[in-house]
């Protein structure tokens, strides 16, 4: 290895000795000697795998379905109680002075602010999106070919 050289290249003949080299010293510490693979390792290993999932990973995958439920059912009692009555909403569940229409009452009054911003956020940002798109859309339609324009 020279200067600016980083590579290291050695005949076949020298990385054999490199490798003796290296295999007396492990047998001198008692290091084991490498053995063969266990036969039809990876047809075992892939059956292995191919089980039903883990009690883990069926919690992963239901963890984010029930957050996103929720979700969508608060942001659906702030819809209606933008656009409906909220105290119509907590009457299908036996009135405001019930503990479940109380509840339904609570979630969708808790739950207008947030429709009220996201509908805000969509009627501001959604204009700016379609222009986005369009302005990405003429980009890529001047740079797949065509004739271009002769600028002066």
């Amino acid at each position: 290895m020279g200067h600016g050289d980083d590579e290291l290249n050695l005949s076949d003949a020298e990385l054999a000795a490199a490798e003796q080299q290296t295999r007396r010293i492990l047998a001198r510490w008692g290091e084991p000697s490498p053995a063969p693979p266990p036969p039809a390792l990876p047809a075992r290993v892939s059956a292995t795998l191919a089980g039903r999932p883990t009690r883990t990973a069926r919690r992963r995958s239901v963890v984010p379905r029930v957050v996103a439920g929720v979700f969508v059912l608060c942001f659906g009692l702030g819809f209606w109680g933008i656009f409906g009555s909220s105290l119509g909403l907590a009457g299908l569940f036996g009135g405001p002075n019930s503990v479940l229409g109380g509840l339904v009452l609570a979630v969708a009054l808790a739950a207008k602010p947030l429709v009220n911003m996201l509908a805000g956020a969509v009627f501001y940002v959604l204009p700016g999106l379609v222009l986005l798109a369009a302005a990405a859309w003429l980009w890529w339609r001047l740079l797949r070919g065509g004739p271009q324009p002769e600028v002066f």
